[in-house]
């Protein structure tokens, strides 16, 4: 927190030296001034860099790429709370279960506030339920928090929670308080798609997938889940050729730790859309 600091009091005080350079005429200094600070701007801001590629990748489905570079996000010197937080996250979808427990430590030590205290929290519910097999206690955890600490990723994740349980009421409950947070958030349109299709609620279904499927950027689906659903949804209601193009694209995501859909489930509907 103090190098945060530091570098705050640098952000603000270089740039009041370059004007005062220019304004006494020393250009040529305030040229040099300007281009170091540059230099190091690029240099403290690496981890966002790293993290924006890791994003980007991620939405594409590639994992692993997205890992490399939140690691290189997560080894720079001065570490920003929310890329921590997902580069655990990201390790427990990897079922790399050691490392993100490590990385939770470090995440732990930074005494974190607010969404990043969530994040950690919800981390490691997710991770005790992944390591012990206890879906459970991972759900009696989340549970637990206090109200002040329940924001959108709480409820997407507390929604997947209770998917995995086979609880949809409970799990429609809280994927639609995520939704009301953000209401162009994928995950938390993916978590209702996905209930939709496990209680036959097709029309409604099909209403989540146009928006995972047809929406902006911000709003497009990222997951084996989004994609396999949307595509089950397209079927019910009788648009086999989208069905036959999601299913298709299904086949192009990793499965994770928190896929819901059977890995040979999308296999075999994908097989049975090529014939």
């Amino acid at each position: 927190m103090k190098s945060k600091s530091v570098i705050k009091t640098i952000n603000w005080l270089v740039p009041i030296f370059i004007l005062g350079l220019i304004i006494f005429n020393s250009t040529i200094e305030a040229l040099v001034l300007a281009a170091a600070y540059f230099v190091y701007r690029i240099i403290v801001e690496q981890s966002k860099i790293y993290s924006y590629i890791a994003i980007k990748n991620y939405s594409k489905g590639n994992l692993k790429k997205a890992r490399k570079y939140y690691k290189k996000a997560y080894e720079v010197k001065v570490k920003e709370l929310p890329i921590v937080a997902s580069y655990a996250y990201l390790l427990i979808l990897l079922e790399e279960y050691d490392q993100a427990e490590e990385v939770l430590g470090v995440l732990e030590s930074m005494k974190p506030e607010g969404k990043a205290a969530t994040s950690l929290m919800l981390c490691n519910a997710v991770l005790k339920w992944k390591r012990d097999k206890n879906l459970i206690a991972a759900l009696v955890k989340v549970e637990s928090m206090d109200e002040t600490m329940r924001n959108q990723w709480y409820y997407n994740i507390y929604a997947k929670l209770c998917i995995f349980s086979g609880n949809m009421e409970k799990a429609k409950a809280a994927a639609l308080k995520g939704y009301e947070y953000l209401k162009t958030n994928p995950v938390a349109v993916e978590n209702l798609l996905i209930i939709h299709c496990i209680n036959e609620e097709y029309d409604k279904a099909l209403s989540a997938a146009e928006k995972l499927i047809k929406g902006k950027k911000n709003m497009k689906a990222s997951s084996q889940d989004a994609y396999f659903y949307s595509a089950l949804a397209y079927e019910k209601n009788n648009d086999m050729e989208t069905a036959k193009k999601l299913y298709i694209k299904a086949l192009q995501y990793e499965n994770t730790s928190m896929t819901y859909v059977d890995k040979q489930k999308v296999l075999d509907k994908a097989g049975e859309f090529m014939k």
